[in-house]
């Protein structure tokens, strides 16, 4: 299993959306973060090599990219 953890600054105690998108803009993952949770373990086995978007959605919306090579 090959896993990647994202964290972050969740200082809202709020829940949180994270969805992990392709370069085609499909959605490859999406999960609730409960309130106060800051970070995500994502298993990345079933992924190809390649950029993906993610997307942090609570009070705001935050993005970034993530690089898969295997």
């Amino acid at each position: 299993m090959i896993n990647l953890t994202i964290e972050f600054k969740n200082i809202l105690e709020i829940n949180t959306i994270f969805v992990v998108y392709d370069i085609t803009g499909r959605i490859v993952m999406e999960r609730a973060l409960n309130s106060g949770e800051s970070k995500y373990e994502m298993n990345t086995e079933k992924l190809e090599s390649g950029v993906y978007f993610y997307k942090l959605e609570a009070d705001k919306t935050y993005n970034g990219k993530i690089l898969i090579s295997k």
